[in-house]
């Protein structure tokens, strides 16, 4: 193999978020505004936790054995490799309803 063959230096000096946002921006446009997206700083967790089940009427119904008051909030474990870099984003998207 020639080391020299593949480069993988990063095409454009886009930062992340700019890149997604544009690639909404394309969503958009192709779809007529029937799909539109939208993107926001991820602030919530990306990792398992255990959440405090006490006074939840639905725990009550689905879960009447549970005796811990708790609930396991289980993060998908296979995204990828996760560190703690500051970016990090939820990506939304919406569709028209049809009339």
């Amino acid at each position: 193999m020639v080391k020299n063959k593949y480069s993988f230096q990063l095409s454009d000096n886009f930062a992340p978020k700019q890149v997604i946002e544009n690639e909404l921006k394309k969503i958009s446009e192709e779809t007529h505004g029937y799909v539109q997206g939208e993107i926001s700083d991820y602030r919530g967790p990306i990792r398992s936790y255990k959440k405090s089940s006490r006074g939840s009427f639905t725990t009550l119904l689905t879960k009447p054995s549970n005796t811990s008051n708790t609930v396991d909030v289980d993060i998908q474990e296979d995204l990828g490799e996760l560190s703690f870099d500051r970016y990090r984003y939820e990506v939304y998207l919406r569709v028209k309803r049809a009339r």
